[in-house]
């Protein structure tokens, strides 16, 4: 299901008032009563919500969402980094049926 404060936001993304929607999507503050003139939730949505909305809308339009991560080679330096980043990408992709995730690093000593 589609949070509908999440496609009000995304719509308003196309308004005078975008600035604030796209704001408030990214998580940022807007000023006192603001949120309530824009009709937006008081906690912004967390990423994923934001992307599994954007796919729900383009699954029905047949169109894949295409998400582009760099600078993987950040993960190495973790011991548990590749492991959570694979575990949070999975559950994407079994969320978000029309998900391509590219992923990319530098090679470099750490290989």
């Amino acid at each position: 299901m589609v949070p509908a404060e999440v496609v009000r936001a995304l719509v308003l993304g196309w308004s005078p008032v975008a600035p604030e929607a796209r704001r408030w999507l990214r998580g940022e503050g807007l000023p006192d009563g603001r949120l309530d003139d824009l009709q937006l939730g008081e906690e912004p949505p967390a990423a994923t919500r934001v992307l599994q909305a954007l796919a729900v809308m383009l699954q029905r339009l047949h169109m894949p969402v295409v998400l582009c991560v760099d600078q993987m080679e950040a993960f190495l330096k973790d011991e548990q980094g590749p492991k959570e980043i694979t575990t949070e990408l999975m559950g994407w992709l079994q969320d978000v049926p029309n998900l391509l995730i590219v992923l990319s690093c530098l090679a470099g000593a750490e290989w």
